[in-house]
């Protein structure tokens, strides 16, 4: 369960600070990957979904507060979801 957070976790800081271009298009393609990681039930399906973040280009300096936010948002979500996964398996 934590390698699954570790290894999303690197995906959102490396989407956040690698990512590689312009502007507001590919920051909607960014909350679009954030919303189908958020509507994730499985940490497989979060794998698979936080994976297009390397599709991305990257934002411009002063874009990076919004996408910063947005990672923090995607983060929640994981967080949350294997906690979920955790409370499960200890059951």
């Amino acid at each position: 369960m934590n390698m699954i957070k570790s290894i999303v976790a690197g995906l959102v800081v490396t989407a956040t600070f690698a990512l590689s271009g312009c502007g507001d298009d590919n920051f909607k393609k960014f909350e679009g990957i954030v919303d189908k990681v958020c509507a994730c039930k499985t940490s497989e399906c979060v794998k698979k979904e936080a994976a297009a973040v390397k599709d991305l280009d990257e934002p411009k300096k002063s874009e990076m507060k919004k996408y910063r936010a947005e990672g923090d948002r995607m983060q929640e979500c994981i967080d949350t979801l294997a906690n979920a996964e955790a409370a499960k398996a200890a059951e």
